[in-house]
């Protein structure tokens, strides 16, 4: 393919994203209002880009869900067509699942960027990723012979908990066993002895870290 295909191939993609994003901010303020007759009272000849009301869908067939957002956002389909983007770039056009799936869930999981409304596919995507997660730290904990307390449980959790923004599935396995099988220290009081008397009584104090 010589430079001049490759340019235009370049540009046809652009327009097309950049028309599918467009298009979705466009029709959010009426998006799911299937009610022909009650578009045209509220938008009239131009009903793009309207800000999203629950006004709107009085009266006529359809369900309100972008609460919050405002005329020029875009929906959870605008959204995840700009993961599967991103994800794409950096792994120049090839489809990596994995980055794809971590992408996905960093963006729409908890404390991801999205906000708004959650479509039941993009919910069983991310309880399923969750799944295979949780499999991963069972599976290692299975593997593992060392008596852990409940508190020693809970340390190793919080330490596994990194690796799950940058790896899934069988990969996350094997650190989360490293995690699970590196001993974990447990706390000890100290007891604190003024360095001169006073009358004041001795503490109980946690180390530093």
């Amino acid at each position: 393919m010589n430079h001049e295909s490759k340019s235009g191939e370049s540009s046809r993609l652009i327009n097309a994203l950049a028309g599918g994003w467009v298009a979705d901010a466009a029709s959010l303020g009426l998006h799911w209002l299937y009610d022909s007759q009650r578009i045209h009272e509220v938008g009239g000849q131009s009903p793009e880009f309207l800000p999203p009301r629950a006004d709107y869908f009085k009266g006529g067939f359809g369900y309100f869900a972008h609460e919050g957002k405002h005329s020029g956002d875009t929906s959870h389909y605008g959204a995840a067509t700009r993961v599967l983007t991103d994800s794409l770039l950096a792994s120049e056009g090839a489809l990596d699942i994995r980055d794809y799936q971590r992408r996905f869930r960093a963006f729409f999981g908890p404390g991801g960027l999205w906000q708004g409304y959650i479509d039941n596919p993009t919910r069983v995507t991310l309880n399923n990723l969750s799944a295979i997660e949780q499999k991963a730290i069972e599976q290692a904990q299975s593997t593992t012979t060392a008596e852990l307390t409940v508190k020693q449980k809970r340390v190793l959790v919080q330490k596994v908990l990194p690796y799950t923004r940058h790896l899934s599935g069988d990969q996350l396995a094997e650190p989360v066993r490293k995690a699970w099988q590196t001993p974990v220290p447990v706390p000890r009081w100290t007891r604190q002895v003024p360095a001169t008397p006073t009358d004041a009584p001795a503490t109980w104090a946690k180390p530093c870290r």
